[in-house]
């Protein structure tokens, strides 16, 4: 063997084991535990087989020791059935090594929320379990609908990026949203008529259709977008979904706490 073929192998057998020590470091010190959701949020209606099926979990994490990790999907076999497990990681070394002496500052909850895909699934009805830190399993629904069109979605969707909106309101109130995103051409647009509201109970989802000028002449360009929506106040307390349809089959989703 050359010289040079044997001081790789070396390079590269280094190189594993302080890849497995670095692990066996950032894993010490920590434990990974189940987390309860406060609640998991999707629309009933509006997904077909050609989508891409999302829930949206929404939880607290009980201090700043925690970390959010991976959310596990469990199909139920031989059921339209899913169970949605979410997992953080907890720190036990340091500070974080008494939960009762750590310092106030790093006692605070630590809202978290995690969109999950499913992917397509077939036409029906579909349930989604989780647990919310009571002694029952809780429950979503979800239908899928058989697509009438081979495109992805029905109407010609904006490239909605992000949605703002306050994290609280009181159940009173409207809930006030800007969408941002971009245009690929210089005809296109939106305006509050091209935005449609469909409040599903716990889920506002908003399809903001684009709207091409005619008559002009349109240039190929990315030009940005705000627009502002309200929607109607939830009237009661609890956790609600903004579901922004997107182009291409995406989506963007905000949750809001709706308090007395």
């Amino acid at each position: 063997m050359k010289l040079s073929q044997s001081l790789l192998i070396i390079f590269t057998l280094c190189v594993g084991l302080n890849s497995v020590f670095a692990d066996e470091i950032q894993l010490s010190g920590g434990t990974t535990v189940e987390v309860p959701l406060a609640d998991l949020l999707a629309p009933y209606h509006g997904y077909d087989n050609t989508n891409n099926v999302e829930v949206v979990l929404y939880g607290t994490l009980p201090n700043t020791c925690y970390r959010i990790d991976n959310t596990r999907i469990e199909k139920v076999s031989g059921t339209n059935s899913f169970r949605i497990r979410q997992f953080a990681v907890k720190k036990t070394d340091g500070v974080c090594g008494e939960e009762n002496t750590m310092p106030e500052h790093l006692k605070m909850a630590a809202p978290f929320t995690s969109v999950v895909s499913i992917g397509s699934l077939a036409p029906g009805d579909y349930s989604f379990n989780y647990n919310d830190g009571t002694s029952h399993v809780a429950q979503k629904s979800v239908n899928v609908k058989e697509a009438h069109k081979t495109t992805v979605d029905d109407y010609p969707y904006a490239a909605v990026s992000n949605v703002s909106t306050t994290d609280v309101i009181a159940k009173m109130d409207k809930i006030a949203v800007t969408l941002s995103g971009v245009f690929t051409s210089s005809c296109a647009y939106l305006d509050a008529d091209s935005v449609a509201v469909d409040k599903q109970k716990d889920v506002y989802v908003v399809l903001p259709v684009v709207k091409i000028k005619h008559g002009v002449l349109c240039a190929q360009s990315l030009t940005p977008f705000l627009q502002q929506i309200d929607m109607e106040s939830p009237k009661s307390s609890g956790h609600y979904l903004v579901h922004v349809r997107s182009m291409n089959g995406k989506s963007v989703n905000r949750v809001v706490e709706a308090l007395e």
